[in-house]
């Protein structure tokens, strides 16, 4: 890319205080990396430390490349800070990323908009054995086997499926299960992973997600080897369309900016074909990362993505 830079001084926030703090170090370190090579004064930033927002303000950066996975850095919070100290950042603004992280809320728009997303229900913990029991519960026609996962963590973190009813007794759940005060229990979509990335308007191209892993989950994501990436998704085209086209859609009904990622199952045979699954508002940019991935099929380099995300970054987004 040659043309004068908008920004000069960058800080990668790097790590955080999610479940997913180590896979930040790795995208943060990563792109970095990349802005240093084109020539950027780019340096790491990590916010968990109690002392961060005055460095930051001390530092003066030109801009902030976001860099955080998960809670505390995806879900609106950095955001609000960076919105306060007006300093430009990348990636959506402070509504679309509290909206986008609430699995709860974006299902409701998006449903409320004509997308097809799995149907479910959230309950506490203790009580979701025996409303899937209970067959004749008003609230939820679910059968098993149901997904039960935390309304606002990402990258399938404490996402579990359960078989058979016994696995949904609340003693059975993982410890980390157990904490959170509401979970979401989803009809499980069996089929083929799906997954579009959309940046500045466009919707690049459709991946299919082969894994070893029971679902596409922590492991499978970020552990080389442990998938393989198709692309372009070898699927009928009136659901691969689809799914650029519900892609962009989610993007622009939440109202998000920058870089997204959708993810989708494709359930061959089922009428409704596409199953719209969450939305990640920073997707990770790690080397088993899906995004980068996708933008080098479309002819954009890890690097110049990397420089593009960071042009485009913005106050009041």
């Amino acid at each position: 890319m040659n043309h004068k830079k908008k920004y000069h001084k960058i800080a990668v926030l790097s790590g955080g205080l999610s479940k997913e703090r180590d896979v930040s170090l790795v995208s943060s370190q990563k792109t970095c990396n990349a802005l240093l090579e084109k020539g950027y004064d780019a340096y790491l930033l990590d916010p968990s430390g109690k002392d961060w927002i005055t460095d930051l303000m001390n530092d003066r950066p030109d801009a902030v490349l976001n860099m955080l996975h998960g809670r505390f850095g995806e879900d609106g919070t950095i955001q609000g800070v960076l919105e306060l100290l007006q300093i430009p950042y990348t990636h959506s603004g402070v509504t679309a990323s509290a909206i986008a992280m609430d699995k709860v809320h974006t299902k409701t728009i998006l449903a409320a908009h004509g997308l097809n997303v799995p149907q479910g229900f959230t309950a506490a913990p203790q009580d979701i054995y025996r409303i899937i029991k209970d067959n004749h519960n008003t609230q939820t026609g679910l059968q098993i086997p149901v997904v039960v996962k935390p309304i606002n963590e990402g990258s399938s973190v404490g996402v579990i499926i359960a078989h058979k009813i016994e696995d949904l007794e609340f003693n059975i759940f993982p410890k980390a299960l157990q904490s959170y005060d509401n979970l979401m229990v989803e009809e499980y979509i069996s089929g083929r992973e799906l997954t579009v990335t959309v940046f500045q308007g466009d919707a690049f191209t459709v991946t299919e997600i082969v894994s070893d892993e029971i679902f596409y989950d922590y492991k499978a994501k970020y552990s080389a080897g442990c998938s393989r990436h198709i692309l372009p998704a070898d699927i009928p085209d009136i659901y691969f369309n689809q799914c650029l086209k519900d892609a962009l859609s989610a993007h622009e009904l939440l109202g998000c900016r920058g870089i997204t990622r959708t993810d989708f199952r494709y359930r061959e045979g089922d009428s409704s074909g596409i199953y719209l699954l969450e939305i990640n508002t920073q997707p990770g940019m790690t080397p088993t990362s899906l995004a980068p991935e996708q933008a080098h099929y479309v002819g954009i380099s890890y690097a110049d993505l990397v420089e593009k995300i960071v042009e485009d970054a913005s106050c009041n987004r």
